[in-house]
This record gives structure tokens, C-alpha cells and sequence, in this order.
């Protein structure tokens, strides 16, 4: 009886805990390290590989490019897994970096971001038709 009742109780714990949602914040306020752009890998040394950071309820955003800084304000519509992302009000600084490559490549695929999925620590930010722009992956 004993092992009857501890059984139910684990299985009404685990029920509820899978009835609770993550909200966009929980979910998407982390710094970002961007591993793909356009389906290819991005390399270079641990010090700068671009990411971005997000916080949801500051309506911020910020990162690296890999040299150069990023910083701004940003609009999320959507939920936890998926939804609309706006980086239009975000500006850069704009040193000559050895490795204006990688530099080109982030700030081009930003600029192309309307949208966004997000499944546990992967991030895709998507094109104006939900095609995949940047993969990230959560630091």
C-alpha cells in the first residue's frame, strides 16, 4: 500500500510540474554564442566568438560581433518557443577588427532577423519567411 501511495504521488509531482510554462523571459535571457550563420560553422579563438546576450524584460540586447560591441533595444512578440524578434534599434562600434570576415557575416545575418524558435538551449533566429539565419546555442 505504502509503495501504491508514493507512486501516485510521484507521478501527480511529475503531472504538475509538466502543466507549468516557461515564460519567453525564463527561456530566452541568456548571453547567446552564435554558432552558425546561413547552415556554416563559425570558428575563431574562445575570446571572440560572437554571441549576444538578451534580456526580456529590459527589452535589451547586447553582444559582440566578434570585435566590435553591440548594444540595444529590442521587441520580442511570441511565446516561449517560438515567435517575432525586432533588432532594428540596435547599434555597433566600428573598430577595424583583424577578423572583419566574421564581422561582416554577423551584422549582415542580424539585419536579416524577423524571427525566432527556441527549443531548451538552441536558438534559430529566422528570416521574414522563417527560414534559418543564425543558430545559437545557449553559454
Amino acid at each position: 500500500m505504502k509503495k501504491v501511495f508514493m507512486m501516485a504521488a510521484v507521478a501527480t509531482l511529475m503531472a504538475s510540474c509538466n502543466g507549468s510554462k516557461i515564460s519567453l523571459g525564463e527561456a530566452m535571457t541568456h548571453e547567446w554564442e552564435i554558432k552558425t550563420i546561413d547552415g556554416k560553422a563559425l570558428e575563431g579563438k574562445s575570446e571572440t566568438i560572437p554571441f549576444i546576450g538578451i534580456n526580456v524584460e529590459k527589452s535589451q540586447i547586447y553582444g559582440s560581433a566578434g570585435c566590435n560591441r553591440l548594444t540595444g533595444a529590442l521587441t520580442i512578440d511570441g511565446d516561449a518557443s517560438k515567435g517575432s524578434i525586432d533588432l532594428s534599434k540596435m547599434g555597433m562600434t566600428r573598430m577595424m577588427c583583424a577578423d572583419m570576415a566574421t564581422e561582416t557575416k554577423v551584422t549582415e545575418a542580424l539585419n536579416r532577423v524577423k524571427g525566432y524558435k527556441l527549443n531548451k538551449n538552441i536558438l534559430v533566429l529566422t528570416d521574414a519567411k522563417g527560414e534559418e539565419v543564425m543558430k545559437l546555442q545557449s553559454r
